[in-house]
């Protein structure tokens, strides 16, 4: 997943599906379990943001942060 274009919704979905697995497993703790499945990946997404949102100005490394972005989210498919 990309931390930009459009990724909210997608983080939307992946929060939901989450969400509900959690939930209908263990209806009196599903929530707090969800928080902890999702802290991370979540906060993984918003640092690589931010990274992106700082070096908007350089191209070059937009892209460097995007492949860090990809390597450390797996998105690369690693």
């Amino acid at each position: 997943m990309y931390p930009t274009g459009a990724n909210g919704g997608t983080q939307a979905l992946v929060d939901a599906v989450v969400l509900a697995e959690e939930v209908r497993s263990d209806p009196r703790h599903g929530l707090r379990t969800y928080e902890s499945r999702r802290r991370t990946e979540t906060a993984d997404v918003v640092a690589a943001s931010r990274r992106m949102l700082r070096d908007a100005a350089d191209p070059a490394r937009i892209a460097v942060a995007t492949a860090t972005y990809r390597r450390v989210t797996h998105a690369d498919g690693s």
